[in-house]
Parts: structure tokens; sequence; C-alpha cells
């Protein structure tokens, strides 16, 4: 049977697979650092986040032996050392810092010692909000325990609201509104913490730009009255500016307000703050993957194909990257291309264990289009073999599935209980989730 023309496949792909939207990773600022040694902190930061672990720790190394007081690159080192070998005793040394807290200031006290235990201990979302709250419990003073505890219901929320989403795509919506419910009262927790942080340290940027991420998720997941997630977002935007104001450049903080200024349709503003993101953290790969997303939503979109092309070189291995760029080209009818990087997503997917029926999608898109441009029965019948393999892979979106059968086989009507062939434009929120990385990333307590 000849398939129907289908103007709109890339709408669908958008509607259904959404971009990648990094979920922004606040880091304590560093604060009380020299010129030199915040360039020290920041190239380490920086290093981290491209998977160049060596290197991180050869520019934390001098840092921490001329300031063993500064707490965010304890955590640096930390994080770093368990990207390189996260089962070798590492968890051990923190449980000796959290048994003599003082001698490593200023992690203060055990509680704060016990964070970091926390952050290199094996524990799902869940567990380790578990943990920050015992934590926060044992030394109630400590705006660290209740900056990590936030953050961590944040991601929790937003896991939540992920789960529920599944399932309303599945066709179960009773079941997603009661996990849905579940979503708002993480949110909500989470933005208790966070102002509860502040009240504790106004003067540390940490616990304002904490507050503005438990905010956006708040906002994000909480408030079905647009007025009230608008004020919520609001609110957000006014922490991270007191934030950026204590601790002026943090790339962090900045790339936090660009996925609100994203939100709130303020695109120049937001591209305005990415771009200093990327001059202060210039191969941070999350801050590269929201900027090509700017950069294409802007009308840029030859720099925008530059951006993915220059970011996947930085991180080959990541898989979220490599589909969004094959977004980006199947966008702007680079149909080869495309098809070349989701299948590299494809790959890394089934190599990581991870959401195969991401890449899945994005193939069969792109095989449809191109038969149905070419008028290839060949390329139709392989993208009917990945939308067949999207389902066995546990696609959720039973409505996409039917679309593109529909479309692809050419029938006279949809299958009984399909939607029509038409879908909402633009792209889903998928990853700060909404405005990644994850998020995320593309990320992170």
């Amino acid at each position: 049977m000849k398939p129907r023309a289908a103007v709109l496949l890339v709408p669908l792909l958008a509607a259904a697979c959404g971009g990648l939207r990094p979920p922004p990773r606040t880091v304590p600022e560093a604060d009380r650092l020299s010129a030199a040694e915040r360039r020290a902190f920041l190239a380490a930061l920086e290093d981290h986040s491209g998977g160049r672990v060596e290197a991180a720790l050869r520019h934390l190394e001098p840092l921490l032996a001329l300031r063993p007081l500064h707490f965010p690159s304890h955590l640096l080192r930390q994080d770093a050392l368990r990207g390189s070998d996260p089962a070798e005793g590492l968890e051990g040394e923190y449980e000796e810092i959290a048994a003599r807290p003082g001698e490593v200031e200023p992690v203060r006290t055990a509680a704060e010692a016990e964070v970091l235990r926390v952050r290199v201990s094996p524990l799902g979302t869940a567990e380790r909000v578990a943990a920050y709250q015992a934590a926060a419990v044992r030394d109630p003073s400590s705006p660290w325990a209740r900056v990590a505890l936030a953050l961590a219901r944040a991601s929790l929320a937003r896991e939540i609201e992920a789960a529920s989403r599944e399932k309303a795509l599945a066709g179960f919506a009773l079941e997603s509104r009661r996990i849905h419910g579940e979503a708002v009262a993480a949110a909500e927790r989470a933005r208790t913490e966070a102002e509860r942080a502040v009240a504790l340290a106004p003067g540390l940027a940490a616990t304002h730009a904490c507050l503005a991420h438990a905010l956006a998720a708040a906002a994000d997941i909480g408030f079905a009255d647009e007025k009230a997630a608008l004020e919520a977002r609001g609110r957000a935007l006014e922490a991270c500016g007191r934030a950026l104001e204590i601790d002026p450049g943090d790339p962090r903080v900045l790339l936090e307000r660009a996925l609100l200024l994203r939100d709130a349709r303020r695109r120049d503003e937001a591209l305005a703050d990415l771009r200093l993101a990327a001059l202060a953290a210039p191969r941070d790969r999350g801050v590269a993957a929201e900027r090509a997303h700017a950069l294409e939503e802007a009308g840029f979109t030859g720099e925008a194909l530059d951006a993915w092309t220059a970011l996947l070189e930085d991180a080959p291995d990541w898989a979220d990257a490599w589909m969004d760029a094959g977004s980006a080209c199947l966008r702007v009818g680079q149909l080869e291309r495309a098809l070349e990087r989701y299948a590299r997503a494809d790959a890394l997917y089934a190599k990581e264990g991870g959401q195969r029926w991401r890449a899945r999608m994005g193939i069969a898109t792109t095989l449809a289009q191109m038969g149905i441009d070419g008028g290839r029965q060949d390329r139709i019948a392989e993208a009917l073999a990945q939308v067949k393999a999207y389902r066995d892979e546990g696609g959720p979106d039973r409505a996409w599935v039917e679309r593109m059968t529909w479309i692809l086989t050419g029938e006279e009507a949809p299958p009984a209980g399909s939607p029509p062939p038409t879908a909402p434009p633009g792209a889903a929120d998928g990853g700060r989730p909404p405005a990644g990385a994850e998020g995320p990333a593309p990320s992170g307590e």
C-alpha cells in the first residue's frame, strides 16, 4: 500500500520525543577564592563535566592544598574520584571524614561529612533523599545538608513526574494522575527545604541557586494554574539574580537562569546567559547542549549545527547528545546525517542499557521521511520495522505508534481509537525537565 504524504513526521517526533533539556546542576560557588584559585576550580569543573577525570584532579590537588577549608572543591574532587574508580574504597574515605569532622573544614560537622559520603554511595534518588534528610535532622544548622536535600527532592519529583507521563502515554489516566500527585508533593517539599537553606545561609550563592532550581521544578510540575506557575518562575529568576550578585559569572546559575528565561519565551536574554556560561565553562557539555538548542530556536541554524558537532567531538559517548543532534539535522532536512546520529545514539543506549526506544523513534521518522520523499518502499519497510522495535523496546507512546503505522501503511482510516494525524507544534519538555540536560543531561544534585 502507498504511504501517506507525511508532512507532519518531524512534528510527530518532536511532540513525542522532545529535545534534550539537561537538568541544571547547581554547584556551590567558589567563594573566598582568589582569581587564580577560582580559575582552577572552574577548570576542574569543566574537565570533570567533560569526562577528563585526571585533568580535573590535577587542578584540584594544589587548590585543596592551598584551601583545605573549601567545601565545594571537596565535593568536586569526590565526584571526580567517583568517576574514575567508584568501587575503590572512596565511600570508606568519606566515612573516615564523617568519623572525625572538623579536620577537613569547612566540613564542619558529621552531617556535612555525611553529605559527602552519600554522594559517593550507590543509592537511588529516593534513598539519597532519606539519607540527606537524616543528615539535615542530625545538624539542622547546616545549609549544605539542606541544599543537598532540596536538590535531591527536586530530582525525585521530576523522576516521579516522568513516570506519570509514561503512564499517561500508555493510556493509564487514573494511575498517571495518582503519580502526578506524588510528584507535586515531592516538588513542594523540595521548595520548602530550599527556603530553609536560604534562611540558614542567605549570604551563600548556592542556597539561592538551589531555591531557583526547586521553584522551577515546582512550576514545571505542580501548578495547573498558569498564573501560579509564572509567579514561581518569576521567584526563581529573582533567586538566580541574588545568587549571581553574590557569585557573578557562575556558569551553573547562568544555565539555570537561561532555562527559566527560555520558559518565559525571553530567548534573546536566555541566549545571552548561555553565551556567558559558555565563556566561563567552555567545555561544559550541559551548557553546550542548551546553547545549541537556544541557537536553533533563535534561528541561527548553521551556528546551532556547528555547536552540536563541537559538542559531539567533546562528548562522543553522550547518547542523549547524539539523539538531539540527530533531531537538529532532521529538522533542516539533513536526513542522512540525522540517520547516522540516531544510529550512534541507539548503539550507545544499547551499550548503557538505556532508553533505546528514543533512538528508534528518530530512526523510524528519518527512514519514513526518506521513503516518502524518494518513493522508496525499502525505507518504508525499514521504518515500519523500527516502529515495531520501538514498541518492543518499551516505548510508551501508543498514539505515536498508531499514527506512524497509519501514515506508513496508507490505510484509509486510522486504527480504532487513534487520534487524528496532527501533532502539537514545537518540542515537548524533555530534559531539564522542561527547559535535560539530565537532563540530561542532560544531570544532578
